[in-house]
């Protein structure tokens, strides 16, 4: 059955925030319905989904190569060393705009890198000199947000000045490994500390949670090693003999990886 038969039976909703931002009206997953699974002879680094496109984008770890992936088959590699906008210094982190377009952040280059969702290069937007960008992620309006290590703080860019618009964080963070925009909330995950600290879109800090976790709109998932667990409820989801290494909860849409397989999944919530 293909993605498009699966999401036609399914109400799509986005995922929305936790209880000290405001609500629109859903709760948590009651279920994950599985659209793909499937293993893979690289490590994975990050995973990516595009519902516009269906197309799945994998970073792997300890390279600078992102792979594209529609249908269960591998269709582009953009990346690697080298002159040229489809190559990377460093990659660091990959981010998909609301419309389904890639950026790459290469940390060394000084750039973010924007590309179709084929792999053709669109365009760059180059960063100051002094900063050192290791996270990225796009908020819902198209605004960029990227961790800045030199000066610790989440900046801000905005979406038709490509200006910085805001900073934040501050004191709140020490070494993050990931960073996830959903609806209204600024999410990082440090695993060095094993602490997930949330932000409101303004900045505002708003709390932490033990754990690698993402918070939903009254509840968090938790990443357990080999499953993930509805907190509040202890509700278990894809248990699995290997370690899952990362997720992304977004816009409905679940993304579950080990070092070499991943799991897509979309959230379904009980009607209220």
């Amino acid at each position: 059955m293909s993605i498009n038969r699966i999401i036609s039976l399914l109400i799509l909703f986005l995922l929305t925030a936790c209880a000290d931002v405001p609500h629109t009206g859903r709760g948590n997953p009651w279920n994950f319905a599985l659209l793909y699974q499937a293993e893979f002879p690289f490590t994975i680094d990050k995973c990516l989904y595009s519902p516009f496109h269906e197309t799945i984008y994998i970073s792997e770890k300890h390279s600078n190569l992102v792979h594209f992936y529609k249908n269960g088959r591998k269709f582009n590699t953009i990346g690697g060393s080298g002159p040229g906008n489809s190559s990377f210094m460093q990659l660091s982190d990959i981010a998909l705009t609301q419309d389904g377009k890639l950026l790459a952040l290469d940390t060394t280059g000084k750039v973010i890198r924007k590309y179709d969702q084929d792999g053709k290069w669109i365009a760059d937007l180059t960063l100051p000199e002094k900063v050192r960008a290791l996270l990225l992620d796009v908020g819902k309006d198209g605004s960029i947000f990227y961790f800045d290590a030199e000066r610790g703080e989440i900046v801000q860019i905005d979406p038709f000045t490509y200006l910085e618009k805001s900073s934040f964080g501050k004191f709140h963070l020490f070494d993050p490994s990931h960073l996830i925009i959903t609806d209204n909330l600024v999410q990082i995950y440090e695993a060095v500390n094993n602490v997930s600290i949330i932000f409101s879109m303004m900045g505002k800090y708003l709390g932490s949670n033990p754990g690698y976790c993402q918070q939903t709109e009254s509840d968090s998932i938790e990443l357990i090693d080999n499953y993930l667990l509805e907190v509040g409820t202890g509700k278990r989801f894809f248990p699995s003999t290997e370690r899952w290494e990362g997720f992304y909860l977004k816009n409905s849409y679940l993304i579950l990886y080990s070092e070499h397989s991943l799991i897509l999944a979309l959230a379904v919530y009980e009607n209220k």
